[in-house]
């Protein structure tokens, strides 16, 4: 059996500690992603080697969509809590000129984030775009992609918008400073008036961004790569199962003979 996680355990109905505990004894090998669930990995009953590194493949869709406003700003994810849109609205709030804003995606807090953009006047400068299976056609061109979370293990939201060379600002938690690590992205505090002062270095041309290192990075993510290491896992694993059940097979010939 083989398990992958991205939030420590957490989502989507909190904490689940004590279901973990029942099924790591279970597991052959869990894929982590990302700081915090390696921590929770750590408190589990797991076999020594069973824990490895997590692995996401990004989509690319590298045409933009037709009619999109230009200059742009976007976000893409679930309208969640941990994924902080309301922080990202808050931040074009305190700006002087927000850009035009594409909000992809479509989550519990839909309705809320809605409201909020009613509430600060922003209902010309923010569009709520539902969810789409496409989201790279949302960032591809666009000036900057904001990755506002209050916890990401690793952002496959950010590694898209690395691979079509669109500069990321996102905030410094969990596992965000890795995915950006070396200067790949802007990393801020999580908080709006952090953001909005990112967004406006980027709109301004004075953020230092390696974008062709975020290229090269979002590269080790494409399709083939990630496939190719996890069939991998799996063939060693099932080679291992096919070891032993052969082993336990001549064993009962012995006794049988």
């Amino acid at each position: 059996m083989i398990g992958s996680e991205h939030n420590a355990i957490t989502w989507p109905l909190g904490p689940h500690q004590q279901a973990a505990e029942d099924a790591a004894p279970r597991l052959d090998r869990l894929f982590v992603h990302g700081p915090g669930p390696l921590a929770f990995a750590d408190g589990l009953p797991l076999r020594p080697d069973a824990v490895l590194p997590g692995r996401s493949a990004i989509s690319l869709h590298t045409t933009p969509r037709p009619g999109l406003v230009s200059p742009r700003l976007t976000f893409t994810g679930r309208l969640r809590e941990d994924k902080g849109p309301d922080l990202l609205v808050h931040a074009l709030a305190t700006m002087h000129e927000p850009p035009v804003t594409y909000i992809v995606g479509d989550g519990p807090m839909h309705k809320e984030i809605q409201r909020l953009i009613e509430a600060l006047g922003l209902q010309r400068r923010v569009r709520m775009t539902g969810w789409s299976y496409q989201t790279g056609r949302y960032v591809a061109g666009a000036t900057v992609h904001v990755v506002p979370s209050r916890e990401e293990a690793w952002s496959q939201s950010a590694v898209t918008a690395l691979a079509l060379s669109v500069p990321v600002v996102a905030t410094a938690v969990d596992g965000l400073p890795t995915t950006l690590a070396g200067g790949r992205g802007l990393l801020v505090e999580p908080d709006p008036g952090a953001l909005a002062l990112g967004i406006q270095r980027v709109l301004d041309g004075a953020a230092a961004i390696d974008i062709p290192a975020g290229r090269r990075y979002a590269a080790t993510f494409e399709p083939a790569a990630i496939a190719a290491n996890y069939f991998d896992v799996y063939q060693q694993l099932l080679g291992a199962r096919t070891a032993s059940v052969n082993a336990k097979r001549q064993s009962r010939l012995r006794v049988v003979t």
